[in-house]
């Protein structure tokens, strides 16, 4: 049988490793909602990546009519500068 001490031991210990808990359980928090942060991050940069490239791919396959729409409408404008200069 466990002698009262012993029992009082176990019990700090198990308080100490608590208090440990106490004051690590919000850093590793704080730890992983920035590394999700950076995730979503640089999931957006790459989603803007591609949004841009297939932008230019799309100028780059219809310069030529874009071109001439701007020509035959040099009234479309975009607030207030005019999309086709």
């Amino acid at each position: 049988m466990k002698s009262r001490s012993q029992s009082g031991s176990l019990l700090l210990e198990v308080l100490a490793v608590l208090a440990l808990l106490g004051v690590m359980i919000p850093i590793i928090y704080r730890q992983i909602s920035k590394r999700n942060q950076e995730l979503s991050n640089i999931n957006m940069a790459s989603e803007i990546r591609v949004a841009k490239e297939a932008l230019y791919a799309y100028i780059a396959a219809n310069r030529p009519d874009i071109i001439a729409d701007c020509e035959a409408d040099p009234g479309i404008v975009a607030g207030e500068s005019s999309i086709c200069q």
